[in-house]
Order: structure tokens, then C-alpha cells, then sequence
């Protein structure tokens, strides 16, 4: 798992936030998704998309970004973040998902 440290993050709060972070992944820039309490991240979402799990199920890492935020869209009913999967993808960006701090790490 590489440091995010330098990451900006930004609090999901609905369809503004899938707006803003198409803008700034479509820039080709990094950010943190922080989706807050109850949203879900689990095994089966993680394997189903071609994630690596790494630190003992901690983190999932290399994700496929399509895939990925279409299930997580699905499970948490928030349909604004399966759009952004495409831009993702488009920008050759990654995906890393760190489930107990609920958080969707975009990178490139």
C-alpha cells in the first residue's frame, strides 16, 4: 500500500461530490474519497473486481475502477459514484479501497 498522506480528500456528500471529483480525476488529479459512516466496502466487491488485498484484508489495492465503483455504488445506493468509474478509466487513473476508514483511494 503507498502513503497517501499528500492525498487530497474530499467528504462525499451526494451527487455535488460526484461533480467535483469527475472535474479533478478528469485533470488527472489524485484525491481521496471519503464516503463516511455506514458506507460499505467488503471482501466480495473487492475480489469480484480484481482487487489485491493486502496489510490482512485491510486494504484493497489495483482495483478495477469501472467494476469497482459500480458494485460499491450498488451496495451503498449512491448511483452519482458508479459514474465516475468511466472517468477513472478514461483518465488512466487506479483504484485502492481502504474499508475501515471507508475510504476510495483515486491515483494515478
Amino acid at each position: 500500500m503507498r502513503n497517501n498522506d499528500n492525498l487530497p480528500v474530499m467528504n462525499w456528500d451526494g451527487d455535488n461530490s460526484a461533480l467535483h471529483a469527475r472535474v479533478q480525476i478528469l485533470n488527472g488529479e489524485p484525491l481521496i474519497l471519503a464516503m463516511g459512516g455506514g458506507f460499505v466496502i467488503n471482501m466480495t466487491t473487492g475480489a469480484s473486481c480484481g482487487c489485491r488485498s493486502v496489510d490482512e484484508g485491510k486494504h484493497f489495492v489495483d482495483c478495477d475502477p469501472q467494476c469497482v465503483l459500480t458494485k460499491l455504488a450498488g451496495d451503498n445506493n449512491l448511483p452519482a459514484l458508479a459514474t465516475l468509474g468511466a472517468a477513472v478509466a478514461q483518465a488512466g487513473m487506479l483504484i485502492d479501497l481502504e474499508p475501515a476508514r471507508s475510504h476510495i483511494i483515486i491515483y494515478d
